[in-house]
């Protein structure tokens, strides 16, 4: 039959010639049409088939894997994507995948992604932890679009990310002490090709890729300052690229060079003899991209030749103690905080003033001592 004239009726509705409405609509780009005697009757039956067709399509989708919906996610993204995060997505991933890779996508439900946290938690700092929700999070959210399921478990307030200050005290990444300081860089003078790039983390605070990714031009002798602008990034197991973006907006930024930082840059001139302004200024013993295990392996070595030779052993640490180190001596020699975030590139104030949470209890004895009241 076909409808008679739509005035005077409510938008996408029509009067059949019997006395009938009939409502059209569009879902997933299909038009379809219900009908009643009443408004709310025909706004019912849009609903009653909108869910029909919702529970056709999570049937059709029930049996997906997570671990096959990722494969098929990332597929999706391969052009919007770098490749540097596409391997952090798929080493993130790879963590998770032991635990729920098998689970169904339409099934996963909070109290399973909840008892994945805890999981992660035993292993990882949780901050990283975060970093995997929020992961899954995306992959969730996708689901939900490509109709495999109607909600995302990871919404819910028990998966509330943690406040970095609720952490451990002990994932903070541990400054050396003045004395561990001294003997560990005495021993890398002599035992490490990477000694000057270990003296300049140690004295600009700079981050291990930015260090990789430095050039010669990039020092301003004139301003005095060495200017951050890139980062090196990992796009698989064995390699590494230089980006133009380092890690955030905050991170572009001018570091003042202090005498000790100057000394480095001249030794690692003469020792590689490089003079061209687009030349990396710490390259690796062979002449490739300098990245994170290379430096963490460099400095392994120092400390168990420390211990083998004098007996004396100091606490393992990673690169990015050199640069907590930095900031802690920045702190004891009365740095301001918003001085010490714009040298370090922190992307908020907060992060800088963790620093000084965990530097103040080492000091505050000392500096109690220069307030004495008299009463």
């Amino acid at each position: 039959m076909t409808p008679s004239k739509t005035m005077g009726l409510r938008a996408g509705y029509t009067k059949r010639k019997n006395g009938t409405l009939q409502l059209g609509f569009t879902y997933e780009q299909k038009r379809y049409f219900v009908y009643g005697h009443t408004y709310q009757e025909c706004e019912y039956k849009k609903q009653e088939r909108i869910d029909q067709i919702k529970n056709h399509l999570l049937k059709c989708n029930d049996r997906i894997t997570m671990s096959e919906y990722y494969d098929e996610w990332q597929k999706t993204r391969i052009h919007q994507i770098e490749d540097s995060t596409k391997y952090t997505n798929d080493r993130r991933w790879e963590r998770m995948k032991s635990i729920i890779g098998n689970e169904r996508v339409a099934r996963l439900e909070t109290h399973q992604i909840v008892g994945l946290r805890n999981k992660l938690l035993e292993e990882l700092a949780i901050t990283t932890v975060n970093d995997e929700m929020t992961l899954l999070n995306q992959i969730m959210e996708s689901a939900i679009e490509d109709k495999i399921r109607l909600d995302n478990p990871c919404k819910s307030k028990k998966l509330k990310p943690i406040e970095p200050d609720e952490e451990a005290s002990d994932t903070y990444h541990r400054a050396l002490t003045l004395e561990e300081q001294a003997l560990f860089f005495k021993a890398a003078k002599e035992r490490t090709f990477y000694y000057e790039a270990l003296v300049f983390m140690i004295s600009t605070g700079i981050r291990v890729g930015e260090l990789g990714a430095l050039k010669w031009g990039d020092i301003d002798y004139k301003k005095n300052v060495v200017k951050i602008t890139k980062t090196v990034a990992r796009i698989s197991n064995s390699e590494y690229i230089i980006k133009n973006k380092p890690k955030t907006k905050k991170s572009i930024r001018e570091i003042p060079l202090s005498k000790t930082a100057k000394d480095a840059l001249m030794s690692q001139r003469r020792k590689t003899e490089i003079l061209a302004i687009d030349g990396n200024i710490f390259p690796t013993s062979e002449g490739g991209l300098l990245h994170k295990g290379i430096i963490n392996a460099a400095i392994s070595n120092v400390l168990e030749k420390i211990e083998l030779s004098q007996k004396i052993k100091i606490e393992h640490f990673t690169s990015h103690a050199l640069r907590a180190t930095f900031a802690t001596r920045a702190i004891e020699q009365g740095m301001t905080p918003q001085t010490l975030k714009t040298i370090m590139g922190h992307s908020s104030y907060k992060m800088t003033m963790d620093l000084y949470a965990h530097v103040l209890p080492n000091t505050k004895q000392e500096e109690m001592k220069k307030i004495e009241f008299v009463v």
